[in-house]
């Protein structure tokens, strides 16, 4: 993943290059003059239908005016839980249509197999961390059927610890932060998300012991 802005010098994106032209305009955003609520509209757009992922709006945002930091996290964590929902019951409206496809290439056991594991919060968790842009974890969660209300707390655990840690890094280290942000992005919401679970169950086996 690549967050910086293509500078003076940079070759023309060419035409068909869609997705590229699409991200560079989504991060042209930052500098608008009502970029805060941009950044709630593509947050909640990501969600559901938006390719980008709002955190390229956050990062410039946040480094431009730091002392915003939490106050653009929350708008982001916020606005991308709300859109999951919709993101949520789209899936759903459509799962009964999608397992008769699936039951056309893969067996019935394997479509079952991955609902089981779509029941499960902890796994849940990590992919609302892991899983950029993050329409494709809503939807997939409603294809799939899993439980709302565990889909919507791993949501709100992976999606604000998500953009809160983004924050502190780049309010506490600054431009460093967005350099690891862009290099690592992908393995680190990965690492990240199998750190909140283990936190959990950290957290479970102490308060039970």
């Amino acid at each position: 993943m690549t967050i910086t802005p293509p500078s003076n010098s940079t070759p023309p994106v060419p035409a068909w290059a869609l997705h590229r032209r699409l991200y560079n305009w989504t991060l042209s955003l930052a500098g608008h003059k009502h970029a805060t609520l941009v950044l709630a509209l593509v947050s909640f757009t990501e969600a559901i239908f938006f390719p980008i992922p709002s955190i390229v709006l956050q990062i410039p945002m946040t480094l431009e005016r730091r002392e915003r930091a939490w106050r653009y996290a929350l708008i982001n964590s916020v606005a991308n839980v709300v859109g999951g929902v919709f993101g949520y019951g789209i899936g759903f409206l459509f799962s009964d249509t999608a397992h008769r496809l699936l039951l056309k290439f893969v067996s019935e056991g394997i479509v079952n197999s991955v609902e089981e594991y779509c029941r499960s919060f902890w796994l849940l968790t990590v992919g609302a961390v892991a899983i950029h842009p993050y329409k494709v974890y809503t939807i997939a969660a409603g294809l799939f059927k899993a439980p709302f209300l565990e889909f919507l707390l791993a949501s709100i655990v992976g999606r604000f610890g998500f953009f809160f840690l983004s924050a502190a890094l780049l309010y506490w280290i600054g431009k460093p932060a967005r350099t690891f942000i862009e290099k690592y992005f992908n393995i680190a919401t990965v690492v990240f998300g199998v750190l909140v679970i283990g936190g959990f169950v950290l957290y479970k086996y102490l308060h039970h012991a």
